[in-house]
């Protein structure tokens, strides 16, 4: 990446700023190194360097759940095969590559919330060292799981609470940035139960309080609704899959633990992965007819905890099944407009303003003087139509232009 330029101004013809559009068009932004000097509204195009007439401007998008270690084959079995047969150096380069597809797309801070050894570590340290172009990356390192339970083949082995606490432990010390903690069964491990847990309530929390004690926090993989009960209780922060889940086909909201997610300021991060885009993308329909079954029933008892104003992120869940880098997170946002019923604003909140708050980022997700310069430009308005994030005309990443 090129070194940022000291007082650079960007012009473009209107801005989301992670919250709201602004009042009225015309936006002039002045970069100062890594950061937002200053944020100009109603500004004369004539006074900015880079002018982008007819774009906007918006923060860099978050994709809060990824795996850059994963291949995103076309199926479970096949990411799995996958990931164990490459060697570490095919690993890194699969890792690399994600990351510069996943900035292309306007992309600037990943979450990977589970990965192979030393593999997450030394993507995020090239890439901070600027010695490769890439999104800034958060890491939890191996996911802590059960020795035979859902992603065991790199996880953090676990058996009961003593474990868990002693792995949360070596994970922090080791420099994860959170804690990614598999609650339940899950889709791609081979007998693997999604319907089964695999800690408890107090094991959950103890994990909790490591994070906690280290400054950080919990992500739990959680894919049906005792699990997401045993996660909340404990104070798990965000909330992956989310899933309410109650059979092999069935889906049951819970009013009353939906109040306490509110109360308490938990996340719900929504995973829009390849099936759910039946409704954008032609063919996704096909990907597994036995889950397209009770896709209806998911999205029903999510629109519900939604209502119930619990908090919420979208993520892409990228590396898995059919579900690349970069512009799956603009399928994600535009099938949850329409299988969701959000607003566009609140589909760009999800990946911006929301995401960064969920993920404990004051310093980025927002258009703001002295946030990170972490800028995406596409054509069009997005909150007219979310297709537009697809045209990108310039991305930058910490004040460095990588687009």
């Amino acid at each position: 990446m090129a070194e940022p330029t000291a007082g650079l101004r960007i012009y473009a013809e209107w801005m989301f700023d992670g919250e709201e559009v602004a009042s009225e068009p015309g936006v002039v932004l002045e970069l100062q190194g890594s950061r937002i000097e200053k944020v100009e509204v109603g500004a004369n195009p004539e006074t900015a360097a880079l002018r982008f007439a007819g774009c906007t401007v918006l923060p860099g998008l978050i994709d809060a759940h990824v795996h850059l270690s994963f291949s995103a084959g076309s199926s479970h079995a096949e990411v799995v095969r996958d990931l164990q047969s490459a060697s570490p150096e095919q690993l890194l380069e699969r890792a690399a590559r994600h990351a510069q597809q996943a900035l292309a797309s306007g992309i600037t801070t990943l979450r990977d919330c589970g990965g192979p050894a030393e593999v997450p570590y030394v993507v995020r340290s090239l890439i901070r060292q600027g010695k490769l172009p890439g999104p800034d990356v958060l890491i939890s390192g191996a996911p802590i799981t059960t020795p035979q339970g859902h992603l065991h083949y790199i996880g953090a082995h676990a058996r009961n609470a003593s474990e868990i606490e002693r792995r949360a432990e070596q994970l922090l010390e080791a420099g994860a940035d959170f804690l990614k903690l598999i609650v339940t069964g899950g889709n791609m491990t081979p007998g693997s139960d999604r319907l089964g847990c695999q800690y408890e309530v107090a094991e959950i929390a103890g994990v909790v309080r490591c994070a906690e004690r280290a400054g950080t926090y919990v992500a739990a993989h959680v894919l049906n609704r005792e699990g997401l009960r045993r996660a909340v209780c404990a104070g798990v922060r965000t909330l992956e899959h989310c899933s309410w889940r109650s059979g092999p086909a069935s889906h049951e909201f819970d009013e009353n633990l939906a109040r306490i997610m509110r109360q308490q300021g938990q996340i719900a991060s929504l995973t829009m992965s390849a099936p759910t885009w039946r409704k954008v993308v032609p063919g996704t329909s096909e990907i597994d007819p036995e889950l397209f079954r009770d896709l209806d029933d998911r999205f029903a008892s999510e629109r519900q905890m939604l209502d119930c104003g619990v908090r919420f992120i979208v993520h892409t869940d990228a590396g898995v099944r059919q579900t690349p880098f970069g512009v799956s997170l603009i399928y994600g946002i535009r099938a949850a407009e329409l299988e969701l019923g959000l607003s566009r604003v609140e589909c760009l909140r999800a990946v911006t303003g929301y995401a960064a708050q969920a993920l404990g980022l004051a310093d980025r997700g927002r258009i703001q003087a002295g946030k990170r310069a972490d800028l995406l430009i596409v054509a069009g308005r997005p909150w007219y139509d979310l297709s537009a994030l697809h045209q990108v005309r310039g991305v930058w990443c910490a004040g460095q232009r990588c687009s």
